[in-house]
C-alpha cells in the first residue's frame, strides 16, 4: 500500500503525561488540533449513560472501536492540512500488549499507510487518575517506553517534550516546528474528532 505522506504534527505519550493538556494550550493559541480519539470516544459512551466499566469491560471490543475511529479520522483529513494531533493510533498497539487483548488487526500495518510529519513524545510526570483512565503508574511506565519503541519501528525519530510547565512545553513543540509550518497550523480552523 502507498504511503500517504501528511502534514500532521502528531503529539503522543502515556497516560498522564500531559499531552492533552499541551494540546490544549496549542488550540487557545490558535491552531488547529484534533482532540484525542480515545478520550472522546470513553467521554462519548460515558454521556450516553454507560459506565467505565462497561466501556472498557471488553478490551477487545474496546481497541476495535478506537481503531475503526482512528482510521476513519485518518482517511478523512486531508493530507496536506497541517494539523496537530492529540495522540495516534501507532499507540494502540502498546495499550494492545498492555492487556494482551487477542485477535486484533496488524496495527503497524495500518499506520504505514500514513507518514506523519513530526512526532512528539510528552516526557512522564507524575501519575494522576480521572474518570477515563484506567491505567495506574506501573501500566504508565511501560506505555510510555514501548509507545516510544513503536514509533521508531515505524522509522520516526521522536522528539521528547521535557516535563516542563504547560506554556513551556507548547513553545517547546513551536520552537521546533519550521515557522513556516507553525505559521499554516495557526491559521486553520481547530476541528472535532470523528466521531459517531
Amino acid at each position: 500500500m502507498e504511503c500517504r505522506r501528511t502534514e500532521w504534527v502528531l503529539v503522543d505519550g502515556a497516560p498522564s503525561s500531559g499531552k492533552t493538556t499541551v494540546i490544549q494550550a496549542l488550540h487557545r493559541r490558535g491552531y488547529r488540533i484534533v482532540p484525542e480519539v480515545g478520550r472522546a470516544y470513553v467521554e462519548l459512551e460515558l454521556a450516553r449513560g454507560r459506565t467505565l466499566g462497561d466501556i472498557r469491560g471488553n478490551e477487545e471490543r474496546f481497541q476495535r472501536a478506537l481503531i475503526a475511529f482512528y482510521v476513519e479520522q485518518f482517511r478523512r483529513l486531508d493530507a496536506a492540512q497541517s494539523v496537530i494531533l492529540d495522540g495516534g493510533f501507532p499507540h494502540a498497539q502498546a495499550y494492545i500488549e498492555l492487556n494482551a487483548t487477542p485477535n486484533m488487526p496488524d496495527i503497524l500495518a495500518l499506520c504505514r499507510p500514513f507518514h506523519f510529519k513530526k512526532v512528539f513524545l510528552c516526557d512522564p510526570l507524575p501519575f494522576e487518575e480521572d474518570h477515563v483512565r484506567t491505567e495506574d503508574a506501573a501500566k504508565a511506565a511501560f506505555l510510555d517506553r514501548r509507545i516510544e519503541e513503536i514509533y521508531r519501528e515505524l522509522g520516526y525519530e521522536p522528539l521528547r517534550i521535557p516535563a516542563m510547565i504547560v506554556e513551556e512545553r507548547a513553545a517547546y513543540v513551536l520552537d521546533n516546528l519550521p515557522s513556516a509550518e507553525a505559521h499554516r497550523i495557526a491559521h486553520t480552523p481547530a476541528i472535532a474528532a470523528v466521531l459517531p
